[in-house]
Formats: C-alpha cells, structure tokens, sequence
C-alpha cells in the first residue's frame, strides 16, 4: 500500500454508489452488532429508549461524514480485488469491528472517563494518567494527518475545521453556563475525526475505521443525546 497522502478526484468518483453502500452497510452492521450483541437487547434495532430513532439518525450522519471525508479514504471498488480486500476488508472493516472492544474498554482499563466538568474532576491519578496517553497518542496522530494534509494541499481547510467546531460548541457553552452543563459524547467526538481523516493511507484508513466504530458504539449503546444538560 502506498504510504502517502493520495486525493486523485477521478479515482475517488469511480465507484461512488458502491462506495456509500459500503459505508452504510458498515455503519448498519455495526449498529445491529452492538445493540443486539453487546447491549443484548431483544431488538437490535431499538435504542437504548427503546425506539427506533436512532438508527435513521446515525445513517443520516454516516452520509454526512462519507461525503465530507470517508469517500476519499477508500479504495474505488474497481480496483484489483486484492486491493480492495487489503484495503476495504483488512485495512477499514476488521478495524471497525475489532475496535468495538470500545464498549468495554473502562472494564478492561478500570477506569471510567466522562468528559464533563464533574467527570475531570473526580478522575484518579491512574485515570488520568490513561487520559495523557490517549491523548498523546491523538496528538501524534494529529500531528501525522497534519503532514497527510500539507502534502494533499488541504492543510488550510483541513486545521480551519478545527475553529470552525470548537468556537461554536465553546460559545454556546459559555451562554448556557447558568443553567446548563456540557457533555462531549464519545459519539460526536469521534464522528468528528472522521471527515478530518481524508486521505488515502494506511494508518488513516485503520484510524478512520476505528474512530467510526466508536461512534457508532456510543449511538447504538446511548443514542445521540444532547450535548447541553440542564443543571437542575
């Protein structure tokens, strides 16, 4: 597999139905996969509410992100098999699965990290010592994708996307903080690093895989609940 950055626009549009039908097809399966198997509900197709809403939303969402970042990220469908086997099924699908271990990570890890205000504050020495290195490891890799970028020639929008999310989640925060709280869910912040991880390489495509599989994970087990919370 080659090791850089490629954004070649007529590769992308080679495929492109089968390309999105691969992407919802994944996002569905993982839905199904961890609302029935993990969440052992009776309906792998309900919420954790118990309705049927959440699914639509997250195939909405996945259209979303495979329009902004994911349809560059995968091998065009008419590529030699081997490649798209490698690159699709090796590279993208066993990543996304495997990494489903997300549901029980705070078990394996004994450590529970909720990213609100309260949560920061009650985290132990070893809680946020696993914190650090989760989030020197997204550093690094920011960093990476940050090169991926600069050689594709996106770099400027690529590090704009950044304010151009942070500033208004910050904004809203700061005018509801009498009378709500802040919640970043697992879900939108990993459905967030999905579009940023555009580019067609091998560290990206595992990385883009197991950031979609968290997400979905935190829909199927949660549901894409608010990220304000009343205080009382």
């Amino acid at each position: 597999m080659n090791t850089h950055a490629q954004t070649d626009p007529e590769d992308m549009t080679l495929t492109p139905v089968a390309s999105l039908a691969f992407w919802l097809f994944m996002a569905l399966a993982g839905y199904l996969f961890v609302s029935g198997v993990l969440c052992h509900r009776a309906n792998p197709f309900a919420s954790a509410e118990g309705n049927a809403y959440e699914l639509p939303k997250l195939l909405a969402a996945a259209l979303g992100v495979w329009l902004l970042g994911a349809r560059h990220t995968l091998q065009p469908f008419r590529a030699p098999w081997r490649r798209v086997l490698l690159w699709n099924g090796l590279g993208w699908a066993l990543p996304f699965f495997v990494a489903f271990i997300y549901h029980n990570l705070d078990r394996i890890l004994k450590v529970d990290f909720s990213l609100t205000p309260q949560g920061f504050a009650t985290m132990s020495a070893y809680a946020w010592f696993m914190f650090s290195l989760a989030v020197a490891l997204m550093l690094g890799l920011a960093i990476y994708h940050g090169v991926l970028a600069r050689r594709a020639g996106v770099l400027l929008p690529w590090l704009a996307a950044v304010p151009a999310l942070v500033i208004p989640i910050a904004l809203l925060t700061w005018l509801l903080r009498d009378t709500h709280s802040v919640h970043i869910h697992h879900f939108f912040l990993f459905g967030c690093f999905v579009p940023w991880l555009r580019f067609r390489n091998p560290v990206c495509v595992v990385c883009q895989a197991v950031c979609a599989s968290i997400a979905v994970e935190g829909v199927a087990t949660w549901g894409m609940d608010p990220m304000w919370y009343p205080l009382h």
